[in-house]
């Protein structure tokens, strides 16, 4: 709700452009912050090149839209910029203590942890790697055999449900 009302104002504002600009500065900051595995989009994060031209063109592309919005729109460029200063205020007050909350739960201001996620999720818990970690051996074998029985697809490539199956 929060996207769409900026993208609104800004598409309500400065017209075409303004949605444009916007969603070109939106999509800059989710690339940079990392954000879109949180909505299950994987982008390789490995490929740090490939990143920073996503965030690159993808801000040029809402600056520019942002501009060109606001040289059309002249008179409403100061009321657009108004609107969307009171609106991420709003957001950014109402939400402050659940952020200072999750951000000392989390503690953000430790380099090591990631901010951005420490201030959506909260809860800095210990992450384990291995299964080996926290069951002995035979939990170890009797979860490892649960798992075989859950796989959706067999060890010879078909699938075991019929939904998926469906698709491919």
């Amino acid at each position: 709700m929060i996207l769409a009302g900026l993208g609104y104002i800004g598409y309500r504002s400065l017209g075409i452009f303004g949605f444009v600009g916007f969603w070109g500065i939106f999509v800059a900051i989710f690339t940079a912050g990392g954000l879109w595995s949180r909505m299950f989009i994987w982008l390789p994060t490995n490929n740090t090149h490939l990143i920073q031209m996503i965030v690159l063109v993808s801000a040029g592309i809402g600056l520019a839209g942002i501009f060109i919005g606001a040289s059309l729109h002249k008179k409403n460029t100061l009321p657009w910029l108004r609107a969307s200063i009171i609106f991420i205020l709003g957001i950014g007050i109402s939400t402050l203590p659940w952020l200072i909350k999750n951000g000392s739960e989390a503690q953000i201001w430790n380099p090591k942890n990631n901010i951005v996620s420490g201030l959506l999720s909260g809860k800095n818990e210990k992450v384990y790697k291995s299964y080996s970690e926290i069951y002995n051996p035979e939990e170890l074998k009797i979860h490892q055999e649960k798992a075989k029985s859950f796989t959706a697809i067999t060890g010879s490539g078909q699938s075991k449900n019929e939904d998926f199956s469906r698709y491919f």
